[in-house]
């Protein structure tokens, strides 16, 4: 439907050049709400010369798909949607722009670096690139699969390289899995102050991702949404419930899918204290894999 009404906007300005570039486009549009993409649409419309031009429609189109992946929303910055989910998401060919002579590059620098490497490569990579093969060789194949194949917590001060290390993460699955999804979320946009919809922000988030799939949610300021239970001083008991939501999406399983044919989420979640993080969701199944990030380079 998001391709229809994108093919519907540029058709006059047709170009064969244009459909790879269409493809990405429509892949960035998850999670964004009707209202968004038309108002995006007219903003890249706007930078281009309507004469049917196809040089001008890729204009447009990039112009489209770097609003859709770096710039908030005038409904958000306005307060006019209240579930909104501040994400950016990128397809595997976005994440190939950071190689180098075919190879993504990253100096691991220090222990603890090499130790988070190794954590993801097992807790990640494997499990979303490799998903089919696994459940073939655990017996999985007649069985309903979950949607999550894999998590793991990042944790560490600023300045540790949590992030960083993510992203190479989501670089490497993409080159070994070309379908792949990343989808960045600060966790800060998922609470707000309507009752309800901080819950109904983050059921948002895991159903972009599921359509999406197979796809990385890289969840930054995870205590957020994901505070040790009995501390919450809201009236309405908002963020024990915001919690009770994402364990639910978490356990979350296909929709009847055979294991074979289901196609994984993995999630990454990073904090700068991981004492801050809810016991729940660090155990097995969950967010199982707790690696701590140190300075500890020269």
């Amino acid at each position: 439907a998001r391709r229809d009404f994108l093919e519907s906007i540029f058709a006059s300005y047709g170009s064969q050049d244009a459909n790879e570039l269409l493809t990405d486009v429509v892949e960035a549009t998850v999670g964004r709400s009707y209202a968004e993409l038309v108002l995006y649409c007219r903003q890249a419309v706007e930078h281009t010369i309507q004469d049917g031009n196809g040089v001008e429609t890729l204009v447009a189109l990039r112009a489209l798909k770097k609003r859709l992946q770096n710039v908030t929303p005038e409904s958000l910055r306005q307060g006019m949607m209240d579930d909104f989910v501040d994400m950016r998401v990128f397809r595997a060919n976005d994440l190939a722009s950071d190689r180098r002579d075919g190879v993504y590059d990253l100096q691991m620098h220090g222990d603890s670096a090499r130790a988070a490497w190794k954590a993801l490569e097992t807790s990640i990579i494997v499990p979303l690139c490799r998903s089919r093969e696994l459940n073939l060789l655990m017996g999985a194949d007649n069985g309903v699969s979950k949607d999550l194949a894999g998590g793991i917590l990042l944790t560490g001060e600023s300045g540790t390289g949590k992030s960083e290390i993510a992203m190479h993460c989501a670089r490497c699955a993409a080159q070994l899995l070309p379908t792949v999804t990343l989808i960045d979320v600060s966790c800060t946009s998922l609470i707000h102050k309507q009752v309800g919809t901080s819950e109904k922000a983050v059921h948002r988030l895991f159903e972009a991702a599921r359509r999406a799939a197979p796809c990385i949610i890289l969840m930054d300021g995870l205590e957020n949404v994901g505070a040790v239970r009995g501390n919450d001083t809201t009236t309405e008991g908002t963020m024990d419930r915001v919690l009770s939501t994402l364990l639910v999406e978490l356990d979350g399983v296909g929709e009847g899918k055979p294991a074979n044919q289901s196609l994984p989420i993995t999630v990454i979640g990073i904090t700068l204290n991981e004492n801050w993080i809810d016991p729940a969701l660090k155990r097995p199944g969950r967010l199982d894999q707790v690696v701590r990030m140190v300075r500890d380079w020269s």
